[in-house]
């Protein structure tokens, strides 16, 4: 079907987390979603989610 997005899936990008340290064991991100601010607003999500405290430890 061309021009549909019905049953398209895409990872754009993958982040590797450990909650225990605060560490980011793995960053990836699919080369056309790179300089589009998806990883800034995926790694802004995680630190107001498991880090609410700051990143300091």
């Amino acid at each position: 079907m061309r021009g549909s997005i019905e049953n398209v899936m895409a990872v754009v990008d993958v982040l590797v987390f450990c909650k225990e340290t605060g560490r980011i064991d793995f960053l990836g991100v699919h080369p056309q979603y790179r300089r589009k601010g998806v990883t800034k607003a995926f790694s802004s999500k995680l630190m107001t989610k498991y880090l609410p405290g700051g990143t300091n430890r």
